[in-house]
């Protein structure tokens, strides 16, 4: 997923932790931000250039609308993650999006990544004779639906 489309998931979840637990806003929310800084704010996961722009960029007023949860700077991230949507290309390079994808080659990985979509679930699979992906296309294409899904051939 795109950064302004993962913000925007924040920004409801936040939304809703506001008006449900407004007793315990403050604690759910710090516990949601964690849960999405760890993914996407952290230098240790390589994730590539797309979220580390992104981070560097909006992480400070992402931050302080958590601190001071209310509907005013949960307005503010809406306004945020509209900025950076105006900003997404119809491709990238697959390496901005994700590095492990863009470097995978099966022949020199000792894991292997299978297709989805191969069992019926009326039968035992049988690992032997299912298809395995190669490697992937340097681009990625997005779609501009609601939630800007992303392509990537393999």
């Amino acid at each position: 997923s795109h950064p302004a489309s993962l913000l925007k998931t924040l920004n409801e979840d936040l939304r809703i932790i506001l008006t449900e637990f407004p007793q315990q806003a403050k604690q759910k929310a710090e516990q949601r931000y964690k849960e999405f800084n760890d993914v996407y704010f952290n230098r240790r996961v390589k994730l590539g250039a797309l979220f580390s722009k992104f981070s560097d960029e909006q992480r400070v007023s992402i931050e302080k609308s958590i601190k001071n949860l209310n509907k005013h700077e949960l307005d503010k991230l809406a306004a945020i993650a509209t900025k950076v949507e105006t900003k997404i290309a119809k491709s990238y390079a697959l390496k901005d999006l994700s590095p492990y994808l863009s470097d995978y080659l099966a022949a020199g990985m000792s894991a292997q990544i299978e297709i989805p979509g191969q069992y019926s679930g009326f039968a035992r699979p049988i690992p032997g004779t299912n298809v395995y992906i190669s490697s992937f296309d340097s681009s990625v294409s997005v779609f501009f639906s609601l939630k800007k899904p992303m392509r990537i051939a393999m």
